[in-house]
């Protein structure tokens, strides 16, 4: 995979959790007042996450073709890890 086509990816990817996000705390004053605690808590700790995920994209942006081997395989499995994080957070949040 080119640093091109992984930058493109992830950046469609991001595209759609910030659209996710955005519409789960839209969502956030309609939640029950006593849910509203962790509601916020776990919207804003999956905001942090794509935050997180957005870094990403930028450190491979920056990367030279020289280095982008070096860093790729660290930036896959951060990504990964902040995924699957993210993933996780809205499937709760939706249910």
């Amino acid at each position: 995979m080119t640093r091109h086509d992984w930058i493109d990816g992830a950046k469609n990817k991001l595209d759609e959790w910030d659209q996710n996000l955005t519409d789960l705390e839209r969502k956030g004053s309609s939640v029950k007042a006593e849910a509203e605690g962790r509601y916020e808590r776990m919207l804003a700790d999956a905001r942090q996450r794509f935050e997180h995920a957005k870094s990403h994209v930028d450190e491979a942006r920056t990367a030279s073709s020289d280095t982008w081997d070096d860093v790729k395989d660290d930036l896959q499995d951060a990504w990964k890890a902040d995924k699957r994080a993210i993933n996780d957070a809205l499937a709760e949040l939706t249910a």
